[in-house]
């Protein structure tokens, strides 16, 4: 037979007021004022919080990003950084990220990495290479050694086109014709005319001797014979003249190329020595390369160029560009100056602003314009080989945010682009080179956007692996007290405040544990204590104190429960004023008097309000039971009964 318990109910103990509110004993605090101790500089009352954020910080896998929640206030982000300066310090600072010229197609610019401060050494290495070539390749040019053989290929080939003409002339003399130049509009050609009567005369007025019977017949048409074949001996010597003037052509630039390259040569190859990355020599290779195919860039006066044509609004306009500008570096992100990995706190999360962006420039032709030197870096890149840190309501309120970062975070490669769907100035073709990339990411937002995503969006648990919960209570204890008082020291630092005595910390810890809601536990939405700090320090100087003691610290709280407790005045003068029925006297069936306690979001307060219950009788027995809240009213001139909300 099973043994029935009992449970009885434990019978309601009465409370003495003075255990309604805990009061701080001053003589926990081993200190006469704050200026005697150190500033808190540790986290207070979240060890379950930092126990998360250090495993998602040194956990180096895949999708081991962090996703912090919590009351606003609690010092998320502030602790953030705090331990995220604390964690890197034996890190390695990430490199240099650059962009450079794609010889091979100038629509997706090659990127370039190298070790921290090196970045910014090519690029005035470079800078260095190219003004060096300017400057000197056009004496190399003028020099007497090159003058001299430039000359003689000049005059070889020169005498080769003397002797096919004199040959010719020759040939074209004894066959009693005669080599004379032709103006064809703007041009003239030589061309060959048959002499007649000691003069050049041009075939078709021969002819018309010839139907004259001027000229003989039989003549002509042997004229006619030679004519052709002369005239098509005259266009193979076209032809060799233009291939010797393409020898030429050639013949001089390969002089050019083999007089230049040893030197600009010997300049590349400083450069290689100066930094050991296989990639850059590649790239250094093909510079040189491109150097010699244009020497024509490095004359005299490059400003004395014609400057390139392009077609804008079916015309052709000039457009300026610098004719170095292949050889240039664009250091997107330079760590010469970094010596631990980057935290960076992105307080406007935009596209341009996280992901990066190519600028476009208005030529002055008209025309919209772009190229490798425009890319510019956002907080991603910038925070490569470190932390990042931003809001996750604000990322997922900006438009393309949030798929782009997902993408980015999944795949660990950045690319670089405009968000051309909304732009007026239309999609750009350049497409630089994804950057590949090593960086941790921490959101920060509430509870209920946390939940949202993790069960409405299916790639949130890939790569936000790590919930960091930030509670807004902790423990009451002796330790976390003496915590509260290095607080109060920081922020007395910080922002030059007056010392606290210590019923002036005990104040403020009082005001904690009633934020709190229970006498054990002790507020952690270091915000609000530390506006109560600000606040009393600003009575205390009014008064012209030296330190700030209780009374200051409690006008504080009163001042500031006075800003915003306006509703609640006004129902307490309803009550007292006879408006608003609270009975506090005498017995009532059905009736109580209940508190609704009212959120305001800054302030809560209890209104009183009468709680009926009506009972009725049905076929089996009690079927209903609805308590209403009831407030009884009284008409009043100044509170009529239709504007008083039931």
């Amino acid at each position: 037979m099973e043994q029935q318990t009992t449970i009885k109910a434990e019978t309601p103990k009465e409370l003495a007021p003075d255990q309604l509110r805990w009061t701080c004993p001053t003589e926990i605090f081993p200190f006469t004022t704050t200026a005697e101790i150190v500033a808190c500089s540790e986290v207070i009352g979240q060890a379950r919080a930092l126990r998360a954020l250090q495993l998602g910080l040194e956990v180096k896998s895949s999708g081991y990003n962090i996703f912090v929640t919590g009351l606003v206030g609690t010092g998320r982000t502030s602790t953030i950084k705090q331990i995220l300066e604390s964690l890197r310090g034996d890190e390695r600072v990430p490199d240099d990220h650059l962009f450079v010229y794609n010889f091979k197609d100038p629509d997706q610019p090659c990127h370039l990495r190298l070790p921290a401060g090196q970045g910014r050494r090519l690029k005035k290495q470079m800078e260095g290479l190219i003004s060096t070539l300017k400057e000197r390749l056009p004496q190399i040019f003028e020099s007497d050694a090159y003058q001299q053989r430039k000359k003689e290929i000049v005059e070889e080939i020169r005498q080769q086109e003397k002797d096919l003409i004199k040959q010719f002339e020759q040939k074209v003399n004894e066959k009693n014709f005669a080599l004379i130049q032709v103006q064809m509009g703007p041009l003239t050609r030589p061309g060959v005319f048959p002499i007649v009567q000691g003069n050049p005369t041009p075939l078709n007025q021969v002819e018309a001797l010839v139907d004259k019977g001027e000229f003989p017949r039989e003549r002509f048409e042997l004229m006619q014979k030679e004519h052709d074949a002369l005239t098509e001996e005259l266009q193979n010597i076209h032809k060799k003249l233009r291939a010797l003037e393409q020898q030429l052509q050639s013949s001089v630039e390969d002089l050019e190329s083999r007089t230049a390259k040893p030197y600009a040569a010997g300049l590349i190859q400083e450069i290689k020595e100066t930094f050991r990355n296989e990639r850059l020599h590649e790239y250094l290779d093909e510079v040189l390369e491109n150097i010699v195919k244009g020497l024509d860039r490095f004359g005299e006066s490059s400003a004395g160029q014609a400057p390139q044509m392009v077609p804008i609004q079916g015309m052709m306009l000039p457009q300026p560009r610098d004719p170095f500008i292949d050889f240039q570096v664009n250091l997107v992100v330079d760590n010469a100056e970094a010596r631990r990995p980057p935290v960076v706190v992105e307080n406007h999360p935009s596209y341009r602003n996280l992901f990066g962006t190519i600028e476009r420039v208005f030529e002055h032709a008209g025309a919209w314009a772009t190229d490798f030197t425009h890319i510019k870096a956002g907080a991603l890149l910038r925070a490569n080989g470190g932390y990042l840190v931003i809001n996750a309501l604000d990322a997922l309120l900006e438009l393309g945010v949030w798929p782009a970062l997902k993408r980015t975070l999944r795949t660990r490669f950045l690319e670089i682009q405009n968000l051309d769907g909304f732009s007026v100035l239309g999609a750009s073709a350049m497409k630089p080179e994804p950057i590949p990339i090593d960086l941790k990411v921490v959101m920060i937002g509430d509870e209920r956007l946390y939940h949202l995503l993790t069960n409405f969006e299916e790639d949130f648990s890939k790569i936000f692996k790590v919930k960091a919960d930030f509670d807004s209570v902790t423990d009451r204890d002796d330790e976390t007290l003496h915590k509260y008082a290095c607080f109060v020291k920081k922020i007395g630092e910080e922002e030059h405040l007056l010392p606290f005595d210590r019923s002036g910390v005990a104040t403020v810890v009082e005001a904690a544990v009633r934020h709190a809601g229970r006498q054990r536990k002790i507020s952690t939405q270091f915000s609000k204590v530390a506006d109560v700090v600000r606040e009393a320090s600003y009575w205390a100087a009014r008064e012209k104190q030296t330190v700030v003691s209780r009374p200051y610290v409690e006008q504080a709280i009163r001042e500031r429960i006075l800003r915003v407790n306006l509703i609640e005045e006004k129902i307490q003068e309803l009550i007292e004023e006879g408006t608003l029925f609270i009975d506090t006297e005498g017995v009532a069936l059905g009736q109580v008097n209940g508190l609704a306690v009212l959120s305001l979001g800054d302030y809560a307060f209890g209104k009183p309000s009468r709680i009926t219950a009506t009972v009725s009788m049905g076929r089996a027995g009690i079927i209903n039971i609805e308590p209403r809240s009831t407030p009884s009213f009284r008409p009043s001139p100044a509170y009529p009964c239709d504007r008083i909300s039931r």
